[in-house]
């Protein structure tokens, strides 16, 4: 295993033991932190992923920005030989 996939494992594991309440506790700063760089501010539109269970959770930093009127792209990979990825716009969470 090299460093990146150690350190990814740690990270994981630790998201694994945190409670919702911690994890949105934890989360805040660093959605704020986030929010006040320049390049974040400036930007007509920001490319994020759509949170999995036990990462850190994106939406309430998505519903943010689109209340700034940002545009939002997330990633999506084909399945094909070549694993290309694409950006798809975000305009909600309903399906």
């Amino acid at each position: 295993m090299n460093e990146k996939e150690i350190l990814r494992k740690s990270i994981l594991n630790a998201l694994k033991t945190m409670t919702d309440d911690e994890l949105e506790q934890r989360a805040e700063p660093l959605y704020e932190r986030f929010m006040q760089q320049p390049i974040i501010q400036d930007a007509k539109t920001v490319a994020l992923t759509i949170s999995m269970a036990h990462e850190l959770p994106t939406r309430p930093l998505i519903e943010k920005l689109w209340s700034l009127s940002k545009t939002i792209v997330v990633p999506r990979v084909s399945c094909s030989k070549a694993r290309l990825m694409d950006f798809y716009i975000l305009s909600s969470f309903e399906t």
